[in-house]
């Protein structure tokens, strides 16, 4: 979307030539670790290949706000570019928690 584009630029950098691709049991199944922002996600992922069961998180489990790990990351779209950037927050923290937890 425009604001996901605009609050990247702010942050240095450019996805405005990302491409979204579709979800494949093929990605699934090849997939090391798989991170969901919803539980809806997340019983997608499951739908396609049950046995994903084990490397599919919420990539807020990794949050650093830990009364707020079990939640999902609401999705932006159609909301103002402030929520977006709400949202930016909540994942650069998740993600940083998923850095650190992957590098033990």
């Amino acid at each position: 979307t425009k604001e996901t584009i605009e609050v990247m630029k702010d942050e240095g950098v450019d996805v405005s030539g990302y491409i979204s691709s579709s979800l494949s049991k093929t990605n699934i199944d090849n997939a090391d670790v798989i991170l969901v922002m919803t539980l809806e996600h997340k019983k997608r992922v499951l739908k396609f290949s049950p046995k994903a069961e084990d490397k599919t998180y919420l990539l807020r489990e990794f949050s650093s706000e830990i009364e707020r790990r079990k939640n999902s990351i609401e999705d932006p779209i159609g909301r103002h570019i402030e929520f977006y950037r709400e949202v930016f927050k909540i994942i650069k923290d998740s993600i940083e928690g998923f850095i650190k937890w992957i590098e033990k």
